[in-house]
């Protein structure tokens, strides 16, 4: 769902009878140039700049969602069931991103699997640290990356491994280069 539409129709222009798309276009916007997009957003129509933030694969599932109630062949497929995260945070994000759209989905596995003995986190299934811009900007563009977060969040790492020494833990990032940032 994040490819861009020239990604997409490569592949799909290839495709001698058949071709199958997976992504999330409710929590995964497709990616545009940032200078492309900026440039674009000052110079486009209200409905061509609908059509921007409307990635392909998006388009291409609600199409093929209209063909589906017209003639009841079946050609899409939404899960319904999560495995990855705590059941309060799953149902969170079911609620906020697939429940307007008659999607949501459950949680797979219960609430105790997910218990921890961690003291600075008793409890909780997730936590929130406001680092404040006054300690540190953001920086790059399309790709970003901020110090400040960066050096709490591996500082983060490990005191939690130096308490619990036989936990895993994973960070996930939404850029590159704060991911290469805490390497």
């Amino acid at each position: 769902a994040r490819a861009n539409p020239l990604d997409l129709l490569i592949p799909m222009s290839l495709a001698e009878r058949l071709f199958i798309l997976l992504g999330d276009h409710r929590q995964l916007p497709h990616i545009l140039d940032y200078e492309i997009e900026r440039a674009l957003d000052k110079n486009v129509s209200e409905k061509t700049e609908e059509l921007l933030h409307n990635s392909l694969f998006e388009r291409l599932f609600l199409a093929m969602r209209d063909r589906e109630r017209a003639d009841g062949i079946k050609r899409t497929v939404t899960l319904d069931m999560q495995f990855r995260m705590h059941p309060v945070l799953g149902s969170f994000v079911s609620d906020v991103f697939y429940k307007p759209h008659s999607e949501a989905f459950e949680s797979g596995r219960a609430a105790e699997e997910f218990s921890h003995d961690l003291a600075r986190y008793e409890g909780a299934v997730a936590a929130w640290v406001d680092i404040p811009f006054g300690r540190g900007r953001e920086s790059g563009r399309q790709s970003k990356k901020r110090d400040v977060e960066a050096r709490w969040i591996a500082e983060e790492v490990r005191r939690i491994l130096t308490d619990r020494p036989d936990f895993n833990v994973g960070v996930i990032s939404f850029y590159a280069a704060q991911a290469q940032e805490l390497l």
